[in-house]
C-alpha cells in the first residue's frame, strides 16, 4: 500500500493540558517527551494526540487534528470532566 496516499484525521480527544497521568504511565511514553509535561513529582500531563502524530509521521503517514479537548468542549463526553 502507498502510505503517501493515506492520510489519518484525528478526532476529539482528551488533550495534554487536561490529562493527568502517574510516573509509571510517563515511563512508557518517555520516548516522546514532547508529549510530556511534569506537573509534580509523580504526575504528568500527557498528550496523547502527540504521541500518536508522532508515531504516525515516523512511519510516514500524513495526519490532521481537529484540535478539540473532550474535556473542555462541551460537545463531547469526558469521563475525566464526570459527565453522565
Amino acid at each position: 500500500w502507498d502510505k503517501t496516499k493515506f492520510k489519518l484525521f484525528l478526532g476529539p480527544c482528551i488533550r495534554q493540558s487536561n490529562y493527568e497521568v502517574s510516573k509509571d504511565l510517563y515511563l512508557e511514553f518517555k520516548n516522546y517527551p514532547q508529549s510530556l509535561v511534569k506537573k509534580s513529582e509523580e504526575k504528568y500531563l500527557l498528550g496523547i494526540d502527540i504521541v500518536l502524530k508522532n508515531q504516525l509521521a515516523e512511519i510516514g503517514i500524513q495526519s490532521e487534528d481537529c484540535d478539540i479537548c473532550t474535556k473542555q468542549s462541551d460537545d463531547f463526553y469526558s469521563h475525566r470532566a464526570g459527565d453522565m
